[in-house]
C-alpha cells in the first residue's frame, strides 16, 4: 500500500494494521499543545498523530509514541526518522501497561481500540488495533491519572459512547473534562464521534461544541474542516 503524503512528512503504513484515517488526523489537530514539553501517543500505529504534535510544538519537544505492534511500531520510528523531527520523536514497542515512564507527561494523545464486544477481525495484528481487549478507555484514564504533570492534559477521539465512559471514569479518578467536540459528518446526522480533553486542573465551564465534516454536496467538506486540517492535508 502507498504511504500518505502530508504537507511536511510522509507515513508508511504497509506494515501497520491500522491505517491513516481521518479520527487520526482530527485529533493530531484538534488537541492543545500550548507549552507542552513532553508527550506520549499511547497506540501510535503509524505515528501520525506524534509527528502531527511535533509539527505543531517548538523544536526539542519531546515526543514518545508507544505501540503493541512490533512491525508498527518499527514502521511508525521510520516515519518519524524520515520526518524534519528525528531527533524529536520516538517510538518505543510496548504495552501501554508494561511501559513505565520515568517523567510526567504535559500531553498524552490516543486514538485507542475502540470495538466492545464485537465481532473480531480474522487478522489478528487488526483485531488487536480495532478491539479494547488490550487497552480499554479505564485502562487510559488510570495511566493518565499516573503519569500526567500538574497541568497536563489527556486528549483522545472515541465513539459516543467509549467517549462517555471516559468522562465517567475520569470524574471518578478525579479528573475534569475541559474540551469536548461532538463529530459529525453532517449537519443532520447524529455524532459518530467525540474528541475529549481531561486535565488534572479544574474547570469552571467546559467547552463543548460540534464540528461538521461535510456538507452533503457531493463530500464536500466544510470550511470548519478545512481549517482545522489545513495544515497538514496537501490539498487544503
Amino acid at each position: 500500500m502507498a504511504g500518505f503524503q502530508f504537507k511536511q512528512f510522509n507515513i508508511e503504513q504497509d506494515r501497520c494494521a491500522m491505517k491513516v484515517g481521518t479520527d487520526g488526523v482530527l485529533l493530531g489537530s484538534w488537541c492543545d499543545t500550548t507549552d507542552v514539553k513532553n508527550v506520549l501517543d499511547i497506540g501510535c500505529g503509524t505515528g501520525l498523530i506524534a509527528l502531527m504534535v511535533a509539527q505543531r510544538t517548538k523544536e526539542g519537544t519531546k515526543i514518545t509514541g508507544i505501540e503493541i505492534d512490533k512491525d508498527a511500531a518499527e514502521q511508525a520510528q521510520e516515519n518519524a526518522d524520515n520526518s524534519p523531527w528525528n531527533e524529536d520523536v520516538t517510538i518505543v514497542p510496548v504495552k501501554m501497561q508494561d511501559y513505565c515512564p520515568t517523567e510526567e507527561f504535559d500531553l498524552i494523545v490516543s486514538n485507542p481500540p475502540f470495538f466492545t464486544n464485537a465481532l473480531k477481525a480474522s487478522d489478528a495484528k487488526r483485531t488487536a488495533a480495532r478491539h479494547n481487549d488490550s487497552l480499554s478507555v479505564e485502562d487510559i484514564v488510570h495511566f493518565a491519572k499516573k503519569h500526567l504533570s500538574s497541568t497536563g492534559r489527556l486528549a483522545v477521539v472515541l465513539p459516543c459512547e467509549e467517549a462517555k465512559r471516559l468522562i465517567f471514569e475520569s470524574i471518578a479518578c478525579g479528573l475534569y473534562q475541559k474540551r469536548t467536540t461532538w463529530i459529525k459528518t453532517t449537519a443532520r446526522k447524529e455524532p459518530k464521534r467525540v474528541l475529549v480533553e481531561i486535565s488534572r486542573q479544574k474547570t469552571d465551564c467546559p467547552i463543548e461544541d460540534t464540528l461538521v465534516l461535510s456538507n452533503g454536496n457531493n463530500n464536500e467538506k466544510t470550511e470548519q474542516f478545512i481549517d482545522l486540517v489545513k495544515d497538514f492535508y496537501l490539498h487544503y
